[in-house]
């Protein structure tokens, strides 16, 4: 605590406190609840004062005006009005935009005191209130689920299923895949056939944004390839016009099984070296597909880059102008990919010899103008690496992806045993309690236990730290005997445990400094002891990232062993652990680089928040000048 409250301070020395007056309304009795989340937030982004003026009863009308400077002086209108989330019907049809406080997010004791939540309505355009919503608004999943076989939709789209709290779903997506969605999210059907729409498509897009601004995780669940007659554009635009974030899984589309699957394949040596795709559909109506239409499509070639001067020579030959944009995409859905964009008349000049070394894919008509401006969420398309176990990059994947980063989940390093905890495993009936903090940590745990030979109905009790430890013992059909949160409830916990008991856990960052002195006082023993260690994988090149979270040391050393300091510079790393922070700071990692926080599971919404604050206090020396 005292080392991120150091950061903390650190950031506001340099950084004029940006001053938000807000209000509630909707409850008499909400005060306690906004002040509590609002300390919450404090923690997570400390350059932000929020001065809390009490209940109003005026609602959307206390918005009314011009909107105030950053730097908001008492006496002056509001910024924003917090409200129950069962009142967002007020702000949706008005000129306010709004979103809610999740609590999924942040953990906010505001959010779990009222059981549904608090939204907080601002003017529309207000930049701060849209950065800030970047940490509270999911990324909008477009998911394509193939081309009705099941089996068919990709890995990633089953994931985001896995993980969604409203999936809107098509009449041709495979009903069986709504069995992917977890219990209590739900699944709303807006599908069109033959003239016959159960939702109109502004009806889709209008609410894609009310569940987008409710913190909701959304899934839209298309046939095929949502780029593929779709109309995907339709929906990720109105997303973008609310700079609302989203990101696309792609589909198998039905192109495939009706040609590569019934041997009528598209390309065939010395019979067919390209095709068309369109429709005779239109907004319309139906149009004619004669040469003249067929013509105007546009080109996409493969295995083409060193050939692309000469094929741009042919198409201006025949007509086509110079002007027309033209791009080219370099090593499609890796972490290589490069996008080089211009017209027929400079493409040629613009791909680089060191392009000429990758695959790519040369595109020729009016959508290579189109762009998708997707990563508006916390992150912002950054690379988010985490170092550690397989286990503790995937379970981390889907919050990244949430936050609009890119999820860097190549592990460096592989498990190895660590002879210590072996040898604890095999006397693991002298302890009295052991705490798991994650469901890869549980995982873990049992994995070591069956590789060890531990009696599974003679393991101490369990503590878990965390809803989500629950809901992995269930995978082994088991209860914790105790469940509390370290920030709020670790200090119960010592009440809860008799002197002299026997505390084994898995993690040097658990529990947080008081309760560990608290625990000293009361004779209370405590054992950490890393599951595993890690080792490098060798002849592993590095991945690209942008920034690192790690909360091992022993991995940290190992990674900075392989690779130097130099690969962190100008990388910004989270972490839970006071001795990784030490390690980076004596590696000359810049003080407002490192991100301390108290928990590990704070980890990735922390160093989400530190871009937001960092961007928040660009926008406040901007409004702020002198």
């Amino acid at each position: 605590m005292e080392q991120r409250q150091q950061h903390a301070n650190r950031e506001t020395e340099t950084v004029e406190t940006m001053t938000l007056r807000v209000a509630s309304r909707g409850k008499t009795d909400g005060n306690v609840a906004v002040a509590n989340l609002l300390q919450q937030l404090q923690k997570f982004l400390p350059a932000v004062r929020w001065l809390y003026v009490g209940h109003r009863e005026e609602g959307a009308s206390v918005l009314e005006g011009d909107s105030p400077s950053a730097s908001s002086a008492p006496g002056a209108s509001l910024d924003a009005v917090f409200y129950p989330v069962s009142d967002c019907a007020l702000f949706e049809e008005g000129e306010a935009d709004w979103f809610r406080f999740h609590s999924r997010m942040i953990n906010d004791q505001g959010v779990a005191a009222t059981g549904e939540g608090w939204g907080i309505a601002f003017r529309a355009g207000d930049r701060r209130f849209l950065q800030l919503r970047r940490l509270f608004a999911p990324a909008v999943a477009f998911v394509g689920s193939g081309p009705g076989d099941p089996d068919l939709c990709t890995v990633a789209g089953r994931e985001a299923l896995r993980h969604c709290d409203a999936c809107l779903y098509d009449a041709l997506t495979p009903k069986e895949l709504l069995d992917e969605l977890p219990d209590g999210a739900e699944a709303l059907y807006v599908g069109k056939r033959h003239g016959r729409h159960s939702m109109k498509q502004q009806e889709i897009c209008r609410l894609l944004v009310k569940l987008a601004r409710q913190g909701k995780r959304v899934v839209r669940l298309k046939g095929g390839d949502p780029g593929i007659f779709g109309r995907l554009a339709e929906e990720v635009t109105i997303l973008e016009d609310y700079q609302l974030p989203y990101r696309i899984v792609f589909g198998v589309s039905s192109l495939m099984p009706a040609t590569t699957g019934t041997g009528m394949f598209l390309t065939r040596r010395a019979v067919s070296r390209g095709f068309t795709v369109m429709t005779p559909r239109t907004a319309r109506g139906t149009d004619p597909v004669d040469l003249h239409n067929r013509q105007n499509l546009p080109l996409i070639f493969f295995m083409a880059v060193g050939e692309i001067p000469r094929i741009v020579e042919q198409l201006l030959l025949e007509g086509r102008p110079s002007t027309q944009p033209a791009g080219v995409v370099f090593a499609a859905s890796t972490e290589n990919e490069r996008l080089c964009r211009g017209t027929l008349g400079d493409i040629a000049e613009r791909v680089t010899l060191e392009d000429k070394q990758l695959p790519g894919l040369f595109i020729v008509g009016d959508l290579a103008a189109y762009t998708l401006r997707s990563h508006q969420g916390a992150f912002g398309g950054r690379r988010v690496m985490i170092l550690g176990g397989e286990s503790a990059c995937q379970e981390a994947k889907q919050q990244i992806l949430h936050l609009s980063g890119i999820p860097v989940v190549k592990s460096l390093f592989r498990q190895v045993p660590n002879p210590k905890t072996r040898q604890i495993f095999r006397a693991l009936r002298g302890y009295d309690w052991i705490v798991l903090a994650n469901r890869a940590e549980v995982h873990d745990f049992f994995a070591l236990c069956w590789d060890v030979g531990v009696d599974l109905r003679r393991i101490p009790k369990i503590i878990a730290s965390s809803p989500e430890v629950v809901a992995a013992l269930q995978d082994f059909c088991l209860k914790p005997d105790l469940v509390f949160d370290q920030d709020v409830a670790g200090r119960e916990l010592v009440k809860v445990l008799q002197p002299q008991s026997q505390l084994l856990c898995f993690q040097e960052t658990w529990p947080v400094l008081p309760v560990r002195e608290k625990m000293q006082q009361n004779d209370i023993s405590l054992t950490s002891a890393p599951l595993f260690d890690y080792e490098v994988v060798p002849d592993l090149p590095l991945p690209k990232f942008d920034c690192l979270i790690c909360h091992n040391v022993e991995v940290l050393s190992s990674f900075l062993h392989r690779w130097g300091g130099a690969v962190l510079e100008q990388k910004r790393v989270a972490s839970a652990s006071p001795r990784v922070i030490r390690l980076l700071q004596n590696h000359g990692c810049r003080p407002e680089n490192l991100v301390a926080c108290d928990r590990v599971g704070d980890a990735i919404i922390s160093l989400a928040a530190s871009y937001v604050a960092g961007d928040l206090a660009v926008l406040n020396r901007v409004e702020t000048p002198g």
